[in-house]
């Protein structure tokens, strides 16, 4: 039986949506404020674009990590059910998200309403291959991937462990500062608030986001590689 091959206007059409999520990833990176949602917006056109540009991003994210599942993780990526997982797992974190940057901002007076939060904070997507990258300055420690895949607390067994801690510990609160700066415009402009609420609105979300995640993100790896071994 023959392989049907892609037409041309296939291959047309996957440049064009690359080549348009291309500049507006290198547009929200240089301007996060760019990607905000206005009241006068169709929502629906909003969020498909929305929905295309997290596709995006994600195929740039599935190419920086699938190296680290197979190398550190052992994780069998030509199971569909990996790459399945992991996407539904990305879906909830950015509803989690969403709804986080929104519940957030009422308690601080914001007048935001929930489409046009979530819309806009999906665009913040943009950063995550950048903080993805990060990863591979942490997961070649042996006792950090057993940590993570026997879901106990990581053991210091000398002071090169100690340093790695510090090292982790000061990488998460760049990486912190980094993302809260590039949220704070965007929680001013969808919540009509000043700039130390929307700072107080980020710091929440970002602090939330990164304890639950741990919980959230670490038994999926497990289940990942659980998966492989089938």
């Amino acid at each position: 039986m023959e392989i049907p091959f892609p037409s041309k206007e296939f291959f047309v059409f996957v440049a064009n949506w690359m080549k348009k999520n291309l500049h507006l990833w290198l547009m929200v990176l240089q301007n996060p404020c760019s990607s905000v949602v206005q009241p006068d917006s169709d929502l629906t056109e909003a969020a498909c674009s929305a929905l295309s540009f997290l596709l995006f991003v994600y195929v740039i994210v599935l190419v920086i990590v699938l190296p680290e599942f197979v190398l550190f993780y052992g994780i069998d990526v030509k199971n569909p059910m990996v790459i399945l997982i992991d996407c539904i797992s990305v879906i909830l974190f950015m509803i989690f998200f969403g709804s986080l940057l929104f519940l957030f901002g009422k308690v601080v007076g914001g007048k935001g309403n929930f489409l046009t939060v979530f819309i806009s904070s999906i665009y913040l997507v943009a950063f995550w291959p950048i903080i993805q990258m990060t990863d591979y300055l942490i997961v070649p420690n042996n006792n950090f991937r057993e940590s993570v895949m026997s879901g106990k607390e990581l053991q210091l067994t000398d002071s090169g462990d100690a340093f790695f801690v510090l090292m982790v510990f000061l990488l998460l609160l760049i990486i912190g500062i980094y993302l809260v700066i590039k949220t704070v415009p965007i929680v001013r402009q969808v919540h009509k608030v000043g700039t130390i609420r929307a700072t107080v609105v980020s710091v929440l979300t970002h602090m939330t986001c990164l304890v639950l995640g741990q919980w959230f993100m670490f038994p999926i790896l497990r289940e990942l590689a659980e998966i492989s071994k089938k």
